[in-house]
């Protein structure tokens, strides 16, 4: 089961965090966003089918979604270097699947990324305790943790508007 959650803005230049988080089976996706702007996820993977690249997986989703939610100037910050690495090599033009991916909305990202590349920058944010990185990775954590305690649809929205009230002061 998958429930996603969102609230947008639409300014002209945005920067967004990414994160994701691995919380036994329930993967956690996030992003959140200089204005306000945020999402989250969760997917329940099968513990078979788990191939070690969870994360990479979960950031380049994040980064697919903030992309597609905000079509103008967008900055992406994101802690895990080979997703960064992977998007700006798919926005020099190498064409590189996503390792371990076997599904078709990752593997759209290159060609999103090429078409997008004087529109959108990928940095690498490390884990430096940017309130947008810590924003994202708390919010990764609320869709990791959903799942697996069972938090109805409000409770999910609740914790992440709660989330997000405490890194928006953080940013302003």
């Amino acid at each position: 089961m998958s429930t996603a959650y969102r609230h947008r803005t639409d300014p002209p230049a945005m920067v967004v965090a990414v994160g994701g988080a691995l919380w036994w089976r329930t993967l956690g996706i996030a992003y959140f966003g200089d204005t306000g702007s945020w999402y989250l996820r969760s997917r329940v993977r099968d513990p078979l089918g788990m191939c070690g690249r969870e994360e990479l997986h979960a950031q380049l989703y994040a980064i697919f979604v903030a992309i597609g939610d905000h079509p103008g100037v967008l900055e992406v910050r994101c802690s895990y270097l080979p997703a960064v690495e992977l998007v700006r090599d798919w926005q020099a033009g190498r064409t590189l699947p996503v390792p371990g991916y076997r599904g078709k909305r990752l593997n759209q990202l290159g060609a999103i990324a090429l078409a997008r590349r004087t529109t959108l920058t990928v940095s690498w944010a490390g884990h430096a305790g940017h309130p947008l990185d810590g924003g994202a990775d708390a919010l990764a954590r609320v869709a990791s943790r959903a799942g697996m305690y069972r938090l109805s649809a409000s409770e999910v929205r609740q914790r992440a508007t709660d989330v997000v009230q405490g890194f928006v002061l953080a940013v302003s």
